[in-house]
């Protein structure tokens, strides 16, 4: 909902429109992982023949931090 009213407002470019989003889940993955330990995310049904089932986000995550 944010990032639709600071389009609206600022009309943000598209490269930011993508990085909003995966910079603002930083802290719930890091509060799942001090919580459980968990750094995996499940990939959608049509990446799973490439990526499987689980996808542990390693480095990515909140390991590296």
């Amino acid at each position: 909902m944010l990032l639709g009213i600071g389009d609206d407002l600022f009309d943000i470019r598209w490269r930011h429109k993508v990085l909003i989003p995966a910079i603002a889940a930083m802290p719930m993955l890091i509060v799942y992982f001090v919580d459980f330990g968990v750094t995996q995310m499940v990939v959608p049904i049509p990446l799973r023949p490439y990526l499987g089932e689980l996808f542990d986000l390693g480095a990515l995550g909140a390991d590296g931090m």
